[in-house]
């Protein structure tokens, strides 16, 4: 997973979801956390004076955010990208606190436990981890899929452990609980849909030599695995599966039966209505398709008014009727903006099947058909809000760049003229 990257004076467009974030230069990524709010938790950076947070601040030229679906999410790839950067600043955790990791022994039942360090030199060891209160958490939902044994002697008796059914007890199959112990390796390794094949082939096995309650045990082990799954999907899925994903979580949001496969955003830079410009950019699937993106240098009157640029290049855009249609259209600014695409929707029978929405940057809220009350961001799926700051963002990009081009070429001729 790629982080997307804002500058400083862009941290209000990042959105307050749940997710990791970074610091980083030209080529070097500093320091790597999560937040349940990311924007809050980025300015909070700012805010303090430690010596750490100067340090990486001081070298940082932009912010990087991924998005998850929630802590759990974050809290594993968090552990990913720190070991896949090594970054610098998170060496030594705030208050001198150790990283954790998950430490799995190898005996004959091994045990399965949280460590600040790697003390036990036969033993697998999965981490680093920067909080420990996420990562019980994790554990202790597998303990109820695979149980295991977390400390070196067993009591005699049942242990709290056990009366929950989160523990194997004094005397475990040993075979059960390697099985346990392996699917437990296979999650931290990330190769959770071979731990769901192996136990659905078993199930399936139970089920054809007619041992139904075996069969039933382990397919209730598949349903409380797949709940730890959903809390987790974000991290290994390939671009179709989250592509999938993002599509059907629109579908669900707009009520529409849309593919969603094409989306189109459009913005307006300008001072004061001179070098005013227009872009479009397109997204396929999710991802920006370069090839498609146009720039319109509007025609119109000099005077600051995005509404009527904006309805020039929308004009422009759909008189080109040999570019693909979007099933989305995305404008930049309010109500206003939404009412004039409609207006033009309702005089173009082509435009039938396209939604129209309206994002402000400002008050990030968005302002769509069929809806009197705009919403804010913050309140969408994540997948769905994480999309449209992607390409709002992207389409301001891309307007600004041909502004400031047209600027300096404006701004050449005058230097000649006075020569």
């Amino acid at each position: 997973m790629k982080f997307d990257f804002f500058s400083r004076e862009e941290i209000n467009l990042i959105p307050s979801s749940c997710g990791v974030y970074c610091f980083a230069g030209k080529r070097k990524i500093f320091y790597i956390g999560k937040s349940k709010n990311l924007r809050e938790r980025i300015k909070n950076h700012f805010k303090s004076s430690s010596f750490k947070n100067f340090h990486f601040l001081k070298e940082s030229g932009k912010i990087g955010v991924i998005l998850t679906d929630n802590e759990w999410s974050a809290l594993l790839l968090e552990s990913q990208l720190i070991k896949k950067y090594h970054p610098p600043f998170n060496v030594v955790w705030k208050d001198d606190k150790n990283y954790f990791f998950v430490c799995i022994t190898k005996e004959e039942f091994p045990r399965v436990f949280i460590t600040h360090q790697k003390k036990e030199k036969n033993a697998l060891h999965f981490g680093p981890f920067v909080e420990g209160k996420a990562l019980k958490k994790v554990l202790f939902s597998l303990r109820k899929v695979f149980p295991f044994y977390s400390q070196k002697k067993h009591p005699a008796q049942k242990c709290a452990w056990c009366h929950l059914g989160y523990c194997p007890g004094s005397f475990p199959d040993r075979k059960e609980y390697q099985k346990n112990i392996k699917s437990i390796i296979s999650f931290f390794r990330g190769k959770t849909s071979n731990i769901l094949e192996k136990m659905e082939k078993e199930m399936f096995s139970f089920a054809k030599k007619e041992e139904f309650e075996k069969a039933q045990r382990v397919k209730e082990q598949i349903f409380n695995f797949k709940k730890i799954l959903l809390n987790i999907r974000l991290i290994n899925e390939d671009d179709e599966a989250k592509w999938q994903r993002i599509k059907g979580d629109l579908q669900e949001f707009f009520r529409a039966r849309s593919n969603f496969k094409r989306i189109e955003a459009f913005d307006v830079s300008n001072i004061q209505g001179k070098e005013a410009v227009g872009s479009m950019v397109v997204f396929e699937k999710g991802k920006p398709s370069f090839k498609d993106y146009r720039r319109f240098k509007i025609k119109g009157k000099e005077e600051p008014n995005d509404i009527l640029m904006t309805k020039e290049i929308l004009e422009r855009r759909f008189f080109h009727s040999e570019w693909p249609f979007p099933d989305l259209v995305i404008l930049d600014g309010g109500r206003a903006h939404l009412n004039l695409a409609l207006f033009l929707k309702k005089k173009n029978p082509a435009f039938k099947k396209i939604i129209f929405v309206s994002f402000a940057k400002e008050s990030q809220r968005l302002f769509f058909e069929n809806r009197k009350k705009s919403i804010a961001i913050q309140k969408l799926k994540p997948t769905i809000s994480y999309l449209f700051f992607k390409i709002n963002k992207e389409a301001h990009r891309f307007a600004l760049s041909y502004h400031h081009k047209l600027r300096k070429k404006s701004l050449c001729q005058i230097v000649k003229r006075r020569k």
